[in-house]
């Protein structure tokens, strides 16, 4: 089984949370796998992250800003 992500395993942690919900949204068939997952718990679950906590983040400066 293999996974894509878009950064490189050392900057993982790094990795700009959006790009990480894209990557999900394009490659989540390992999910669905054995009937854990269906495709609308992880669309609701990528809507959540991006409207609800991504969102809030995006509004807020960071340190790099001051």
């Amino acid at each position: 089984m293999t996974f894509s992500f878009p950064c490189p395993p050392k900057c993982r942690a790094a990795c700009p949370p959006a790009e990480v919900l894209d990557a999900l949204q394009k490659d989540h068939e390992w999910l669905l796998q054995g009937d854990v997952f269906t495709p609308d718990v992880i669309e609701t679950w990528l809507t959540y992250k991006r409207e609800r906590e991504l969102a809030a983040v995006n509004l807020r400066p960071v340190p790099y800003q001051f």
